[in-house]
């Protein structure tokens, strides 16, 4: 009988493979290379057949905690490790969460709410106690400011025609006040023509915003000469009370159809918020257009129209002493443009300074003067009345 063969499965090690990889501990102080031995791990090939099969995988465990640990264990103990990063394959393992160290803040002393002058009107405070923030808005407090006693004013403006009825008069005879009135620019309105230029039609307009009375007279005076008149429906956006009284002179006042602020622009615009939707606005101004209103209206996505009705031109006023005066008022950019061309060497040294939109103080402050009496503001919606709060406060 012929031998019978039995097939015998022959294991052949490999032998071992000793693997180990550089270990990068990362401390706050200072750092450490540190090897770490991997296990041995073995390769194993079985021959079936004559023929060697390869394994169809070989296992190398990756670096553990545990292994890890025993390296870190070798570190001083003052150096605490942040993370492990191998050398080679660049991996990152986090041992432990950093350590969060939590710095107790020195209670600062409570300190008395600020004294409300012309640039702070409003006193915030916060409950800091309270879970819920809770801020209470406080009546301005009048602070009593050191000064000279205002005796000389000037104003840039023309001389009210019923001078004894004007808030100016009353102001001159509480205070003693030698008042004198000199227009620092001129006025000159955009004719017919060159309105045409904008191809637009007045009426089609349903809403007008105003910010001055110049503003209102060049306005109606255009509506006259093109013959285009307004609907009964139009409505009128005023910065002040004042402005929107004046309308009384071209139209029919109805309090449905003209709104107005406290005197400032940002009240104004809140109040024409309420009305975006259906809207076509018209903003007649001058070369020196109010940046806040356009850029909320921009902003905002109004419909609207920004059209020059009139331009502002420097007069000529090197007549004047300034330096007799204690006390000088503006109420457009041209006026302080004017004071700067007509007089390029002056300095404010003692005089105050009084401002009359946001436009104005803007071209005071880039002038490099300092503004005493400011408005509208909060409380305060003309000129007048900042100029009697600031003499009020000096006395």
């Amino acid at each position: 009988m012929p031998a019978t063969t039995s097939k015998k499965k022959i294991a052949v090690k490999k032998p071992a493979v000793k693997t180990s990889k550089k270990v990068f501990i990362a401390t706050k102080k200072s750092s450490k290379k540190v090897s770490v031995k991997k296990k041995k791990t073995t390769a194993v090939l079985v021959k079936k057949g004559g023929k060697k099969i390869a394994p169809k995988k070989v296992v190398v465990k990756k670096i553990t905690k545990k292994s890890i640990g025993k390296a870190v264990k070798k570190l001083p103990k003052k150096i605490k490790p942040i993370a492990v990063v191998t050398k080679k394959l660049k991996e990152k393992l986090v041992i432990e969460k950093p350590i969060v160290v939590k710095v107790k803040k020195e209670k600062k002393a409570a300190t008395p709410p600020p004294l409300t002058t012309f640039n702070s009107p409003l006193t915030v405070i916060s409950k800091k106690n309270s879970k819920k923030k809770k801020f209470i808005i406080e009546k301005p407090v009048e602070e009593k400011l050191v000064g000279a006693p205002v005796k000389k004013l000037l104003i840039s403006q023309v001389k009210p025609v019923d001078e004894e009825r004007s808030p100016y008069a009353e102001i001159a005879k509480k205070y003693k006040l030698d008042i004198e009135f000199q227009p620092f620019f001129e006025i000159h309105g955009v004719t017919a023509k060159e309105f045409r230029r904008y191809r637009i039609h007045l009426h089609e307009f349903t809403a007008v915003i105003f910010t001055s009375r110049n503003a209102i007279d060049h306005f109606f005076r255009l509506i006259t000469e093109l013959k285009s008149p307004m609907s009964s429906e139009t409505k009128y956006f005023c910065t002040s009370e004042s402005i929107a009284f004046y309308l009384q002179k071209f139209i029919q006042y109805r309090k449905r159809k003209v709104f107005y602020g406290d005197g400032t622009t940002k009240d104004m615009l809140a109040i024409m918020s309420k009305h975006i939707h259906g809207e076509k606005y018209l903003l007649p101004c001058s070369e020196t257009a109010n940046q806040e209103i356009v850029s909320h209206l921009k902003k905002e996505n109004f419909s609207y129209f920004e059209a020059i009705l009139y331009r502002t031109v420097p007069s000529e006023i090197k007549h004047l002493k300034l330096d007799n005066y204690d006390m000088m008022v503006f109420f457009s950019p041209s006026a302080i443009e004017a004071l700067t061309k007509n007089f390029p060497n002056f300095k404010q040294k003692g005089i105050r300074i009084g401002a009359f939109g946001p436009s104005t103080s803007i071209a005071i402050k880039e002038a490099g003067f300092k503004i005493h009496a400011q408005a509208p503001r909060h409380g305060i919606s003309s000129m007048a009345a900042a100029i009697e709060h600031y003499l009020r406060m000096i006395k």
